[in-house]
């Protein structure tokens, strides 16, 4: 309890030194590199070697036997577990799943310092800081387990790293880290679609500094992420051909778990995949506009950072966001649009899905 009150303290120091106008720190990589090993190799270490049920065990299963995944597919996900478990052939097949998706763990809390340093945080803040963030609860138990969720933070983060990089200095290179992040983003998982108003409104408010060449790259780097879809129906088709899924054998089984879930080889079977229709996603996407569910979406986000952090963490959390929206109220906005967006799926979704605090790693990273 003493070092979480000093740290706060510290953070509380920090807060009023942004205020006074300190100059922020424009060299964060070693901090946030260090940050990232320390953090990814404590994940590791505790990463479990056994294997789970429900979807832990599907992400420790279908990576390595390259099949699909339920919907929506999860493709970059999957090729990059093949290649992971293939290629460091280290103790059991779900220790090498999980200890991947606790390197995406600790590649987050990595970029959470480095989005500090750029935004003048000192890295003895930063990193103790992304220390805590990767010890509570919601964060350390998906890292330490297989879920395409942590792959999905590593790159939001690192869109939000390149969205602060664009709107501070211009930097077209940017623009294209982020549009190409966010195209991989997608095709780990669909909820990376909410970054889109946030990246959209950092577009804008910078218009003046975008070419229309700027917008080709951006565009062919997306479409270049999303391409990766199309691994369902390919790999479906050659699972089909050559009989490798066991279920396909059982009386109207029409693509079994594990190997071939959804048989995307057919047309609506991978218009099934990629959309998760069977989960009632449209209607769902149409109830956040709700307005008898607005209030819920802010007592949510106060609740995710009373449980994550604590009370005392509120208020600094208040101070600090009142200080940044004072000192640099665009990157506030749009850094708070990218990582708040998707807590209203989150909450309309909880009739579907039993775990959505995984929805929410960015906001608790945020």
């Amino acid at each position: 309890m003493g070092s979480a009150h000093g740290a706060i303290s510290h953070l509380a120091f920090e807060v009023s030194a942004l205020h006074l106008g300190v100059k922020p720190l424009r060299s964060p990589a070693l901090p946030a590199i260090a940050a990232a090993t320390v953090a990814a190799v404590t994940f590791v270490a505790c990463a479990p070697s056994q294997p789970f049920g429900g979807d832990a065990a599907e992400m420790q299963t279908v990576p390595y036997i390259l099949g699909i995944a339920h919907p929506t597919g999860f493709p970059l996900f999957v090729l990059l577990g093949f290649l992971w478990s293939h290629a460091f052939a280290f103790g059991s097949v779900a220790w090498r799943l999980n200890a991947l998706c606790a390197i995406y763990g600790g590649a987050a809390a990595g970029m959470g310092v480095a989005c500090a340093g750029r935004l003048g945080i000192r890295w003895w803040i930063a990193v103790p800081a992304y220390f805590w963030f990767a010890s509570t609860y919601v964060v350390w138990t998906h890292a330490t387990h297989a879920d395409v969720h942590d792959l999905l933070l590593a790159l939001e983060s690192a869109i939000v790293l390149a969205t602060i990089v664009w709107l501070q200095d211009g930097d077209r290179r940017a623009l294209v880290v982020m549009a190409a992040c966010w195209g991989l983003a997608l095709a780990d998982h669909p909820n990376a679609i909410w970054l889109a108003p946030g990246m959209l409104l950092a577009v804008l408010l910078r218009r003046r500094d975008v070419r229309r060449v700027d917008l080709l790259r951006a565009g062919a780097a997306i479409a270049a992420g999303l391409s990766l879809y199309l691994y369902l129906p390919l790999r479906s088709s050659w699972i089909v051909a050559h009989g490798a899924d066991p279920a396909a054998r059982l009386a109207g089984i029409d693509g079994g778990p594990f190997w071939n879930s959804g048989n995307p080889s057919t047309w609506h079977g991978f218009l099934t995949v990629l959309t998760g229709s069977n989960f009632d996603t449209g209607h769902h996407l149409l109830g956040i506009f709700a307005p008898a569910q607005w209030q819920s979406y802010l007592w949510d986000i106060f609740t995710l950072t009373q449980g994550s952090y604590g009370s005392y963490a509120v208020v600094v959390a208040i101070v600090g966001l009142a200080t940044w929206y004072a000192r640099d109220r665009r990157i506030a906005l749009v850094v708070g649009l990218l990582c708040l967006a998707a807590i209203p799926f989150s909450v309309i979704y909880r009739d579907v899905e039993s775990d959505v605090a995984r929805y929410r790693l960015l906001a608790i990273w945020w």
